[in-house]
């Protein structure tokens, strides 16, 4: 109320109404001196805002659509990774169930091959064996048979040893019988006459 009773006393506005008064005024002269000048940097400030806002969309557009393309070949190269990974898995957990298969029949005939080669050892032994055998009991016949044949025969010879030496000493005592009958000691053929 106190300022109001001044406003009119002095015929002036109060502070507040002066500032919004001034403020009007300062636009109204603005407006008069850069009035059309204003309205044209507001209509150029417009047009660039609406040209850097439309950029910005395009760019915005623009980024969205590649991002989307780059996103969609992504996608699909993973899927292609994923694809191959999948089947090389699949090939090698198939090549691997075939050497799993390939080792386990080489074992099975590695196992079978040792116990055939372990049987025809033990036979080629038991052979050899029964043969060691067969042969000791030969020599030991032959070596029998030679052995009674070589007796024999020192037999022999001893005897015909023994007749050498009788008929020598026979021969021995003829030839004195004949060499005292003739007188004619050491002329043989003496009495052959």
């Amino acid at each position: 109320m106190a300022a109001d009773t001044d406003s009119a006393i002095t015929g002036k506005p109060p502070a507040g109404e002066q500032l919004s008064v001034g403020a009007g005024n300062v636009d109204k002269i603005r407006d008069i001196l850069f009035g059309s000048q204003m309205q044209d940097y507001d209509r150029r400030f417009d047009r660039l805002e609406k040209r850097v806002d439309k950029t910005i969309a395009e760019i915005r557009d623009d980024m969205t659509k590649r991002l989307d393309a780059l996103e969609k070949y992504n996608k699909r190269e993973i899927e292609t990774l994923l694809n191959r990974l999948a089947s090389e898995a699949d090939s090698r957990t198939e090549a691997d169930k075939e050497l799993s298969h390939e080792l386990s029949d080489t074992n099975k005939k590695l196992r079978q091959l040792t116990d055939s080669t372990t049987n025809a050892q033990r036979e080629l032994h038991k052979e050899i064996l029964d043969q060691s055998k067969s042969l000791r009991d030969e020599i030991r016949e032959k070596n029998a048979a030679l052995s009674a044949e070589l007796a024999a025969a020192v037999s022999a010879l001893t005897a015909e040893k023994v007749a050498r030496v009788e008929l020598a000493n026979h021969l021995v005592e003829v030839a004195r019988r004949l060499s005292g009958d003739g007188g004619t000691k050491g002329k043989p053929g003496a009495n052959a006459e």
